[in-house]
C-alpha cells in the first residue's frame, strides 16, 4: 500500500469531522466519528510493516481512547451511571469530544507522514549494542539503588502505609529518603530498560537471574499498592522490550494479559481507598460495592479523565491560556529537589484546575495530555500541538529502530513510558524522565569506556 494513503485518509477524516461540526456539534455524532477513527486506524495499521504490537501509535491510540472516551462508550451502552462531574458543564461536551477527535487524528496524520515503513530488524540493534559484560556491574549497582529508593521510603512508613492509602501520595514528603523515592521513579524506567538491553546484547535470557527480581518487584508492587499508572509506565516498556528483542507476543496473549490487568485494576481501585490489601477481603469489598464486571468498572474509572477537558474549557473561556508556562515549569523540574521546600503547586495545571473548581484538600481528578494542550494554547493550537507530537514520536521511533546509538534506545523507551503517564497527568514527569535517561546512558557509556581503557 502506498504510504501516502495513510496521511491522506487521516486528513480526509479531519476535514469531514470539521465540516460536520461547522453545521452541528453533537455528542452522538462525534462519538460515532470516534468509533470510525478507531476502525480506520485498525484497518490501516494492519498494513504497516514490522508487526510491533507495542509501537507508540498503538500505545497512544489505546490509552488516549481508554482515558478520554471510555466513560462515554459505557454510558451510552447503559453500562455506566450518570456522573455529575462529567456533565457539570454540558454545553462543552460536544465541543470537548470534537477537540479530542482532532487531537487524536492530528497525531496519527503527522505520525504517518514521518513514519519509516521499513521492517524493523531487532538483530541489527542486538549486533551493534556496543555493550559488554563489564557494564552489567554498573547497571546492577543502579538496580540496587533503584530497589532501595523504592522500598526504603515505603517500609519506613509501615505498617501505617498499608492501612492508609493516602500515605502513598506523600511518600516523598514523609518517608525515609522520600525524595529519592520520586527520583527513583524518574530514572527507574531508563535503568530497567538498559539493564534488560545489556542482557540481550550479551545473549542472555529475559529472566535468568535473581537480580531480575529487583525491577519486577517494583513493577508489581506499584500495582498492588495502588499506583496503577506507574505499573503501566513500567509494564509498557518491559512488554515492548520482550516483544521486540526476545519473543513475539501474539495478539491473543497480549489481549488476555490486558484483560487480567484490567480485572485486578478494578479491584485495587476500590480496595486501595479502604486500604484493604488482603486479596480475599479486597475481592469481597469490590463485589459488595460494584454491580458491573471487572473490565467495565476499570474502563469506567479510567474514562472519567474526560471530565478534565470541559473543566479546562470552562476555566479558559475568556482566552486566558497558560501558553508555555506549564511546559516550562515541567522543564524547570528536571533538576532533583534536594531542599526542604516541597514542590506543590498551582503551577501544575491539573492541581490548578482542581483548586479552581473544587477548592483545596481534594484530589482524584488528575490531568490529561489533551487538557494541558488546550489549557496552554486553546482549541486550534492545542490540536496542532498533537500534530507536532505525532511527528516527533515517529522520528524518535525511526531512530530507535534504525540507529545503533544507545541514546536513541534509552530515549525512546523513556518517552514511551512517559507518554503513557502523560495520558492521565500533565507534563511534569516528561522532561525529567527524558533528560535523566540521557544522563544515565552517558554515565553507562562513560563507565564502559573507563573499563575498556583499563583493560
Amino acid at each position: 500500500m502506498n504510504k501516502l494513503i495513510f496521511p491522506l485518509i487521516y486528513l480526509a477524516f479531519i476535514l469531514l469531522v470539521v465540516a460536520t461540526n461547522l453545521f452541528i456539534s453533537s455528542i452522538d455524532i462525534n462519538l460515532l466519528f470516534s468509533v470510525l477513527l478507531v476502525i480506520i486506524f485498525i484497518v490501516l495499521r494492519s498494513f504497516v510493516a514490522g508487526g510491533d504490537k507495542v509501537s507508540p501509535d498503538i500505545v497512544f491510540v489505546v490509552f488516549f481512547y481508554i482515558f478520554h472516551f471510555g466513560y462515554f462508550y459505557l454510558y451510552y451502552l447503559n453500562l455506566a451511571d450518570y456522573d455529575s462531574e462529567i456533565f457539570l458543564f454540558p454545553y462543552y461536551l460536544g465541543e470537548a469530544i470534537f477537540y479530542l477527535l482532532i487531537c487524536c487524528s492530528g497525531f496519527l496524520l503527522s505520525y504517518y507522514i514521518f513514519y519509516n515503513y521499513k521492517d524493523f530488524n531487532a538483530d541489527f540493534l542486538k549486533a551493534s549494542a556496543g555493550l559488554n559484560n563489564n557494564t552489567i556491574y554498573f547497571l546492577k549497582i543502579l538496580l540496587i539503588l533503584l530497589f532501595l529508593s523504592f522500598w526504603v521510603p515505603i517500609l519506613s512508613l509501615a505498617p501505617e502505609i498499608f492501612y492508609d492509602f493516602s500515605l502513598m501520595r506523600s511518600v516523598g514528603e514523609k518517608g525515609l529518603g522520600g525524595k529519592f523515592y520520586w527520583f527513583g521513579q524518574i530514572v527507574g524506567i531508563t535503568i530497567v530498560s538498559l539493564y534488560f538491553y545489556n542482557k540481550l546484547s550479551n545473549g542472555q535470557k529475559f529472566f535468568n537471574s535473581l537480580f531480575d527480581i529487583l525491577p519486577l518487584s517494583i513493577v508489581f508492587a506499584s500495582f498492588l499498592l495502588g499506583q496503577r499508572t506507574y505499573f503501566l509506565f513500567y509494564a509498557i516498556v518491559l512488554v515492548s522490550i520482550y516483544h521486540n528483542f526476545y519473543r513475539n507476543i501474539n495478539f491473543f496473549k497480549l489481549f488476555l494479559s490486558s484483560i487480567i490487568v484490567f480485572s485486578f485494576s478494578a479491584v485495587i481501585a476500590v480496595s486501595r481507598v479502604e486500604s484493604v490489601y488482603n486479596p480475599i477481603d479486597a475481592l469481597n469489598l469490590y463485589l459488595s460495592n460494584k454491580e458491573n464486571g471487572f473490565i467495565i468498572s476499570a474502563l469506567h474509572e479510567f474514562g472519567l479523565t474526560f471530565k478534565t477537558i470541559p473543566f479546562i474549557m470552562y476555566l479558559t473561556e475568556d482566552g486566558n491560556y497558560w501558553y508555555f508556562k506549564s511546559y516550562l515549569n515541567s522543564l524547570m523540574l528536571s533538576l532533583p529537589n534536594l531542599s526542604d521546600n516541597i514542590r506543590t503547586s498551582n503551577e501544575n495545571m491539573d492541581s490548578w484546575v482542581t483548586y479552581q473548581l473544587f477548592g483545596d484538600d481534594t484530589y482524584g481528578r488528575g490531568g490529561s495530555i489533551a487538557m494541558e494542550a488546550y489549557g496552554s494554547f486553546g482549541p486550534i493550537f492545542g490540536s496542532f500541538f498533537f500534530f507536532i507530537l505525532g511527528g516527533f514520536t515517529a522520528k524518535l521511533y525511526n531512530n530507535f529502530r534504525f540507529n545503533s546509538s544507545l541514546y536513541y534506545f534509552s530515549l525512546y523507551y523513556a518517552f514511551l513510558g512517559a507518554l503513557m503517564l502523560w495520558m492521565r497527568a500533565n507534563s511534569n514527569f516528561l522532561f525529567r524522565i527524558l533528560i535523566w535517561s540521557l544522563i544515565i546512558t552517558f554515565l553507562l557509556l562513560f563507565f564502559k569506556k573507563i573499563l575498556s581503557h583499563k583493560r
